[in-house]
């Protein structure tokens, strides 16, 4: 059975005045053990190696978008799981958007990390229809317009 797990880890795992929970961080992936991990907030995780170095602690391969805006978000993989092919979402997020598509054994499974725009029901929608966008989904697409 594959394992997802996503978790917004608030604002880099390190409050401004506060402490670092990093470590906590890890030690709850590493007890929770997913195959596939969508993060949010990465905030800082973009340079110095620091997501390189979570990554390898929890035993698993990041795949990062940047931010222009907001905070990083990533996509971490556990071998043996192969990725198939993996990126961003090359739109304006107010965070950012990351996918991965893994070979499940059963078909390809394409995973997203992002963290939707927190000021604006609006910006939150738009950015949601980006991410289906690409999505080939005939079932979802007859519904919707079924019901229009």
């Amino acid at each position: 059975m594959l394992r997802v797990m996503t978790w917004n880890i608030r604002t880099g795992g390190r409050d401004r005045t506060g402490p670092d929970r990093r470590d906590l961080v890890v030690g709850v992936i590493t007890a929770q053990r997913p195959d596939v991990l969508a993060l949010q907030e990465l905030r800082g995780f973009d340079r110095g190696g620091l997501l390189d170095d979570v990554a390898g602690r929890v035993g698993m391969r990041p795949h990062l978008a940047r931010s222009c805006f907001g905070q990083p978000v990533a996509v971490l993989v556990r071998p043996p799981l192969r990725v198939l092919a993996a990126g961003r979402v090359r739109r304006p997020f107010h965070h950012a958007a990351a996918w991965v598509r893994v070979d499940t054994g059963h078909g390809p499974l394409t995973v997203f990390s992002t963290h939707l725009n927190p000021y604006s029901g609006g910006r939150r929608r738009m950015e949601a229809d980006w991410l289906a966008a690409p999505c080939d989904v005939p079932a979802v697409r007859w519904r919707c317009s079924a019901a229009t």
